[in-house]
């Protein structure tokens, strides 16, 4: 990983390798290390110049192919959430909706977003919501623009149409 500095026995000793063939498998891994560490520090001065290919999924028009990547790599974030007993922790339910929100905007955006995508969306949440908002952790505002991901089947996808709109 071109950005991190990691001592071995760490990956080693708890499996932490890359999910192969998969875009973003990155930040599955960065993921699955950050809940590993003890402490860790950010080096803010920039160190490393990012070559943009042309044609490389990063920069590719297809914009839908990489949040479909992204989308991939969402059930295995959670399958970890669970195996290590993280689904209490806030931190990680505020970094995990984080993530479910960028992507379903990153859908929408490319105009990838359909109802199957949304709903597969809507069923890797395993998050309350109303825990976040009564700790903080999310804005009452916040908390009605993701209230479509807690609501019943039968009108969520329309509430979720009636706040891109809004926002429109």
């Amino acid at each position: 990983v071109w950005n991190k500095l990691i001592e071995i026995e760490l990956i080693t000793k708890n499996s932490i390798f890359f999910k192969e063939g998969y875009i973003f498998e990155d930040e599955l891994w960065c993921f699955m290390l950050a809940t590993k560490v003890e402490r860790m520090g950010v080096v803010r001065t920039p160190l490393y110049n990012y070559y943009i290919r042309p044609n490389s999924i990063m920069s590719s028009n297809i914009k839908n192919k990489r949040w479909l990547g992204f989308l991939k790599i969402l059930p295995f974030i959670k399958q970890h959430i669970i195996q290590e007993n993280l689904v209490n922790n806030l931190d990680v339910n505020k970094f995990f909706l984080f993530k479910l929100i960028v992507t379903l905007n990153g859908l929408q955006h490319s105009k990838a977003i359909n109802y199957d995508i949304y709903k597969q969306i809507k069923e890797l949440n395993y998050i309350s919501l109303k825990e976040l908002l009564k700790n903080k952790y999310i804005s009452k505002n916040e908390y009605l623009c993701y209230l479509h991901l807690e609501l019943p089947p039968y009108f969520d996808y329309f509430y979720y149409k009636c706040i891109e709109l809004y926002y429109k």
